[in-house]
């Protein structure tokens, strides 16, 4: 058996091209023949190919035309010249090399054909306009004749294709379409022969042929242009858009052809421009004609080509077990991305739906879950590609679903948890990309817990107002993946070596902002209440004195040393160096403001407990080193 090394489909030795994707096949047809009678082939093979290389040569020397298909000749050289590499010129003899006749052939034989049809179309319709201007030939006099000429130029494509001018009879055969589409529009919207639904039928079969041409001789360039045409044709139509029971199913219909000749032709480009112009004709439809009472047709419609587009990716990868291509993978995301922006410019403006747009995006980023996993369990996760597809458009509409549904601190918590669900799927389906999405999705939240923190904490709150339950869950989340990192540290890229180190410090710094911020709210709340709350005598100096700013300041600095001193001893039980310095930090900075702040700003009394909190605070974490020494050494020593 022989596999295709484009497509991974597997052949027996009789195949010589793959018939899924058109690549030649390393197959060695001469291999069931006696060794002695396999080399006279080849030698015999050899000599032919080198004459018909030398004939070539001499018919372009002298300018002789060739009557060939268009399959270029592939074949050895004869022995004493160097066989050129597959993609590069051969050489000839003279120092010739085969690359310039190709140029030539191709200017020759495509872009002359190519520019001679765009001309002839041209002339023709400049001979039609002034002929029309001197009312030489009267409005069905002049439709008549542009249909004639487009079929005529089709008979002229259809018979030179069978004489193996394949090139020449794909232009003949487009530009014979676009002369008829032009009559049949001109039918229709200048001189008003045709109603707007048999012109549109007309130009729909027109359509239909270039489709069946195209499929008959294999031609992917003229199922393109029938695709052009396809999509043109209700523009074309004055009236024909307007109606979504006949737009609509039309587009659908249309589809559903180019997605089964693509499908078995393998021209996967094609399904892209399907895809586009789909999407496309819709957006400018519903800009331009859409009114409420065609919702439930507009949206059966999106749903239709959701799935019809979803099933090429099914198809190749699930039913046939064939790797995503490109192709497959730009389907698949644009086909999310252009469903999600249809339905959401529906349906914000359905009273009904517009305030739960938010729950309409979960439901994508669950279809698109569900089919991650159905991909991760039916290729037993080797399709990477195509699981890294689906969890990319879940990802982007669980994302979305965020700011589209919750607002204040809520969204604030939602990509909180957005982050840690992205950590952990990274970790699972092995992925760096999705890690690095996390840490971008913390990075933009703490950002805004912090400098953009929109939700304002009411004078009555406690503790647990929405403030410090969000600078706790991003502290606990920034734990969790400082967790999974730890855990998963040998699967880790060499960039990811120090992010459980960062994370775990960077939570450790979110607490002591959040305790900071909760001890400047409580002594904040006492002073706008005014209660006199102290006793002795400091009664009734709260609202009105310093008394209020000093015992803040106080108790902010015995926070500070307490948190310190916690820091400390977590790092000596979890052997964790970078957490201990980072607390001798914190301790330096609360030595520096109690001998500055503290001891010029402060009350005799409240001077003097800051300096004893400080000094006790200080001598035990002395006393902890000393005892622990010989432990943190060794700890030291081993990082």
């Amino acid at each position: 058996m022989k596999q295709c090394p484009k497509c991974q489909a597997r052949y027996d030795d009789s195949w010589n091209i793959c018939i899924r994707c058109n690549q030649t096949l390393d197959v060695d047809a001469l291999a069931h023949l006696p060794p002695e009678v396999a080399a006279e082939f080849r030698a015999l093979k050899t000599l032919v190919t080198a004459l018909n290389r030398r004939i070539q040569c001499l018919e372009e020397q002298l300018g002789a035309p060739r009557e060939q298909s268009d399959a270029p000749i592939q074949a050895a050289v004869p022995s004493g010249e160097v066989a050129a590499p597959p993609g590069e010129p051969a050489s000839f003899p003279g120092g010739r090399q085969a690359g310039d006749s190709a140029l030539e052939i191709a200017i020759g034989r495509v872009w002359f054909n190519r520019i001679g049809i765009l001309a002839i179309i041209l002339g023709v319709s400049f001979f039609l306009k002034y002929a029309f201007d001197n009312n030489w030939v009267g409005p069905l006099g002049r439709v008549v004749l542009g249909l004639l000429a487009g079929l005529g130029m089709i008979a002229g494509g259809e018979a030179t294709h069978r004489k193996n001018y394949r090139i020449f009879a794909e232009g003949l055969i487009t530009g014979g379409a676009t002369v008829l589409y032009l009559s049949i529009y001109a039918a229709v919207n200048f001189f008003h022969l045709l109603a707007a639904v048999p012109g549109f039928l007309c130009m729909a079969v027109v359509t239909l042929f270039a489709g069946t041409f195209a499929v008959r001789f294999d031609s992917p360039r003229v199922l393109r242009f029938s695709i052009l045409g396809g999509f043109l044709t209700p523009f074309l139509m004055a009236t024909a858009e307007a109606d979504p029971v006949m737009l609509l199913p039309y587009i659908l219909v249309l589809d559903i052809g180019i997605l089964g000749v693509s499908y078995f032709k393998k021209w996967e480009d094609c399904n892209l421009l399907a895809l586009g112009l789909t999407y496309v004709t819709f957006f400018f439809w519903h800009a331009d004609r859409y009114l409420p009472p065609y919702f439930i047709a507009t949206e059966l419609f999106l749903g239709a080509c959701l799935g019809l587009f979803l099933m090429v990716a099914i198809l190749n990868n699930f039913v046939n077990q064939q790797p995503a291509t490109k192709a497959d993978m730009g389907i698949v995301i644009l086909n999310g991305i252009f469903y999600f922006l249809a339905n959401y410019m529906l349906l914000r403006r359905e009273q009904f739906a517009s305030r739960q747009l938010g729950f309409f995006a979960i439901l994508m980023a669950l279809l698109y879950l569900l089919l991650s996993y159905s991909a991760f369990v039916r290729t037993a996760s080797k399709d990477k590609n195509l699981i890294l597809s689906y969890l990319s458009l879940c990802l982007l509409f669980a994302t979305i679903a965020i700011p589209l549904q919750l607002e204040g601190h809520w969204l604030s918590i939602g990509f909180i948890t957005e982050f840690t669900i992205l950590v952990w799927l990274g970790f699972r389906v092995r992925s760096l990309g999705i890690r690095y999405a996390g840490l971008v999705v913390a990075a933009f939240a703490l950002a805004r817990i912090v400098f953009f923190f929109d939700m304002p904490v009411p004078a009555s709150a406690n503790v647990w107002n929405p403030r410090f339950l969000t600078y706790l869950s991003m502290a606990t989340a920034m734990l969790l993946s400082a967790r999974l990192y730890r855990e998963h540290r040998t699967e880790l890229a060499p960039a990811e070596c120090n992010f459980s180190t960062a994370l775990a410090l960077g939570a450790a710094l979110v607490l002591l902002v959040n305790l900071s911020l909760e001890v400047d709210l409580f002594f904040d709340k006492l002073a706008r209440a005014g209660r006199q709350t102290l006793p002795g005598p400091y009664a009734g100096k709260i609202s009105g004195g310093r008394t209020i700013e000093h015992i803040k300041q106080f108790s902010l600095s015995a926070v500070w040393m307490a948190y310190s001193f916690g820091l400390i001893m977590l790092g000596i039980a979890r052997k964790f160096r970078a957490l201990r310095v980072m607390a001798l930090g914190l301790f330096v900075l609360t030595i520096a403001k109690v001998f500055v702040f503290d001891l010029a700003e402060l009350d005799r009394l409240w001077r003097i407990l800051s300096f004893i909190a400080l000094g006790c605070v200080l001598l035990g974490t002395s006393f902890a080193y000393q005892k622990f020494r010989d432990k943190i050494a060794g700890f030291i020593s081993q990082d």
